[in-house]
């Protein structure tokens, strides 16, 4: 997936530009967040005095006032709508109707990935690292947008004739009809072949944090019975999230004042370097960014002074930076309510229906669409979870329809 992304960050040899273009990221919509992220291993790994990638001084809202601790390392976090239209495009593809785009709960979800950190004191010599592509994991192409599918379910309807692409979710007011030949054959599902429950999984993880939600089954949704459930094992998690106290002085307030800010952290043990280099450069982790979110002050530490402090978190911090989270469970605005009603869907269906669908080569170029839409046949409702397709020279022999009715 890395070597299709084009797009660089910055001119690698303008440290002053680089700087003020990933302070922006924190404030204005770019195709990029540089939020800071935790990461207890990172000083194993590169020469620098802080566990932080993207340290940011709290109560600073420039990086160019953060260069105290030098060296810092950046690593710009790609938005998920990004790359996934400039995947598309850098295959050809045009985009119709994205629905991805539009979805207020995903427009800052983040790819966050420590493959390559920038030293960006060492300009043009590390500019590939500057480069998009740089930052994404190490996984194919098939296997990212199949993620989104899985986990957020959206679906890639592709029409290769034209290399046309529509990013649309199951939708039940939206229909299509399907011309189909006299004749159904009608299968009632019992015992194993009917599907008892559906339990739908992130990858394990490493890190502290993520175990301990694990344990508490925040990070897996069950629809229906768990027992003899099919399983959706998902290839991304998310990252963990915690805080520190900070002490610092600021001119006219008192000495050592403390103050609790907020972060995406990594709580992980690696055996060695190398396991870490190897493991951080396929994972897919994702995150939100939630803002700028304001910092609250340690109780007992003096007089009141706030200031706000960029946040990435898949855990909504406050109703103002959205509610929705990366936990499957938990809380009432999370990843369950997208697969939902597809997978209640298939564990109450009790028959399935096939039909031959009227030959028309055009279906080829528009065999998603059939998935995705809900099909009406003979004034019913169907969700088609299988085709089957026999070719001849140059023609369909038979177009086989496999759904569930709705």
């Amino acid at each position: 997936m890395d070597d299709s992304m084009g797009g660089q960050f910055s001119n690698p040899g303008n440290q002053l530009d680089t700087l003020d273009r990933f302070s922006r990221s924190l404030t204005e919509r770019m195709d990029y967040v540089v939020c800071p992220v935790r990461d207890s291993w990172m000083r194993n790994v590169v020469d620098t005095e802080v566990n932080f990638y993207n340290y940011l001084e709290p109560g600073e809202t420039s990086f160019r006032f953060s260069l105290v601790a030098k060296p810092i390392f950046y690593t710009p976090f790609l938005r998920v709508t990004v790359v996934v239209e400039k995947i598309l495009k850098s295959m050809g593809y045009t985009i119709g109707q994205d629905e991805l785009s539009e979805d207020e709960n995903l427009k800052d979800l983040l790819i966050i990935c420590r493959r390559n950190p920038i030293n960006i004191t060492l300009g043009s010599e590390a500019g590939e690292r500057y480069m998009y592509g740089a930052h994404l994991p190490h996984i194919t192409i098939y296997s990212f947008l199949r993620e989104i599918e899985n986990k957020f379910g959206y679906n890639f309807i592709v029409d290769e004739g034209r290399k046309h692409v529509d990013i649309q979710r199951l939708n039940f007011s939206r229909v299509k009809e399907a011309r189909v030949f006299d004749g159904m054959e009608k299968h009632f599902l019992t015992g194993d072949d009917r599907v008892k429950g559906i339990v739908y999984k992130d990858a394990d993880s490493i890190d502290e944090g993520i175990k301990q939600l694990a344990e508490a089954g925040l990070l897996s949704a069950v629809f229906g019975q768990e027992d003899d459930a099919e399983t959706v094992d998902c290839i991304s998690t998310i990252v963990g999230v915690s805080s520190d106290i900070k002490k610092f002085n600021i001119p006219n307030v008192e000495t050592n004042y403390q103050y609790e800010y907020r972060f995406a952290a990594f709580q992980e043990e690696y055996s060695e370097t190398w396991d870490y280099k190897e493991r951080v450069k396929t994972e897919l982790r994702f995150s939100i960014y939630r803002g700028m979110v304001k910092a609250v002050p340690v109780n007992g530490s003096g007089r009141r002074y706030e200031f706000d402090f960029p946040v990435a978190s898949p855990i909504p911090e406050d109703d103002k930076n959205g509610t929705f989270s990366l936990l499957w469970s938990g809380i009432n605005d999370s990843l369950g309510e997208y697969v939902k009603d597809r997978a209640l869907l298939l564990i109450g269906a009790k028959q399935t229906n096939e039909f031959y669908v009227c030959p028309d080569m055009k279906n080829l170029d528009n065999l998603k669409e059939l998935f995705s839409n809900v099909l009406v046949i003979r004034n019913r409702k169907y969700l088609c979870y299988e085709q089957e397709i026999v070719l001849g020279n140059n023609s369909i022999v038979s177009h086989l329809l496999r759904c569930y009715p709705v």
